[in-house]
């Protein structure tokens, strides 16, 4: 007879980018795992692989705190199953765009812009002016590149066209995806795309970066403009251990505009919030502040502008991106009052309430300005 042998205790496990992986083990014929809902206990997926791993974009990640039993099964002769391995990881949120949220992106390329369809629930990502391509960017966050970052991004399949997407680190852009016509929910492994690609790159991104995602749509062949939706999208530490679960969502900022200072009231659990400026040229300003309104006047040019505010706190998703549109009206030439002589002034008039900004000279090519109030001027 040949005595039974029990096989090792399965060790190791860990995460590397979507894969929760761990040591082989040796006459192992496969491996038996189970994944659960660590807060909720509802089991997410369960069977056995013949491989040291379990691909999660198979699995799918609809938890935030997850246990996984993980068995090395023998052949029930010579060799017996071995021991159970507990292993604890959590989705850690570092970006959370949701279809409402894609509306309120920024363009980055060709005007794009994305609106959000009541039917299907989803950000329909376009070009302006039957273009061909173009992209939107997310809010910036902070990304730490050594704990497996993992984006996943739910396209649907009525889209027309293609889509690209590219990760902005400390303002820099690179390609993650291009001309891809593939939809459904993609998994992309950060670390391991960048270092792969030959535009990616030259040495391997590590530690703490300020990060944003650009999502862009592209045409296909014979599709026309293209027409990507997006239902959403996270950015995924995936940390092993337990984590504090998200507590819910910020409110949206109610704002106001009065002469040239947008503001709002505070938001409850907002440690911060992200205020962005633009026009028909594209972002003029994009700054986080932590006050609850923003000064404008440094902006004198004529047109139309639009204000965007997004409340940010701890352990709370970002709330609804509160936008409004303002404008600064058409430069009038004439004298301001009570000064006779003084000749003819070039006027920016902010609105109701909010003075008006005169250019007063030209010295060595930087113009001078003044503010004067509406029937008394201020020098």
């Amino acid at each position: 007879d040949i005595a039974s042998v029990t096989l090792g205790v399965t060790a190791d496990l860990g995460l590397e980018g979507g894969l929760l992986t761990w040591a082989a083990i040796p006459y192992a014929a496969e491996y038996a795992y189970t994944l659960k809902d660590k807060d909720g206990g509802a089991v997410l997926a369960s069977g056995s692989t013949p491989y040291n791993y379990i691909d999660l974009s198979v699995v799918g990640l609809t938890a935030f705190n997850y246990t996984v039993t993980v068995q090395a099964i023998g052949d029930g002769v010579v060799y017996l199953d071995g021991s159970v391995t507990v292993f604890d990881f959590y989705t850690d949120i570092k970006g959370r765009f949701t279809a409402k949220a894609f509306a309120s992106m920024t363009p980055v390329a060709n005007n794009a812009f994305a609106e959000y369809d009541e039917e299907s629930g989803a950000a329909v990502i376009q070009v302006a002016n039957n273009g061909n391509w173009g992209g939107i960017v997310s809010l910036e966050f902070d990304l730490n590149f050594d704990i497996n970052p993992l984006l996943v991004v739910k396209y649907g399949e009525q889209s027309l066209g293609g889509w690209y997407m590219q990760i902005r680190i400390d303002g820099q852009t690179y390609y993650l995806a291009d001309n891809t016509f593939t939809f459904g929910t993609v998994y992309l492994d950060l670390n391991a795309i960048l270092a792969a690609r030959d535009d990616g790159l030259a040495t391997a991104v590590t530690g703490v970066h300020r990060a944003a995602v650009v999502f862009g749509a592209t045409m296909g062949e014979g599709s026309g403009t293209p027409r990507v939706y997006v239902a959403e999208a996270h950015v995924y530490q995936l940390t092993g251990g337990t984590g504090e679960p998200i507590l819910g969502e910020l409110a949206k900022p109610v704002l106001t505009i009065s002469g040239k200072t947008v503001s709002w009231a505070t938001v409850p659990n907002a440690q911060k919030y992200v205020v962005i400026i633009s026009n028909e040229y594209g972002v003029l300003i994009n700054t986080e502040i932590t006050g609850t309104s923003y000064d404008f006047s440094v902006l004198i040019r004529e047109g139309q502008y639009g204000v965007s505010v997004t409340a940010i706190g701890e352990r709370y998703y970002n709330s609804e991106t509160a936008a409004q549109s303002f404008e600064i009206k058409a430069a009038v030439e004439r004298e301001p009052e009570g000064c006779s002589g003084c000749g003819t002034l070039a006027l920016f008039d902010l609105g109701a309430g909010g003075g008006i900004i005169a250019a007063v000279a030209a010295v060595g090519g930087l113009l001078l300005l003044r503010l004067i109030k509406r029937k008394k001027s201020t020098d």
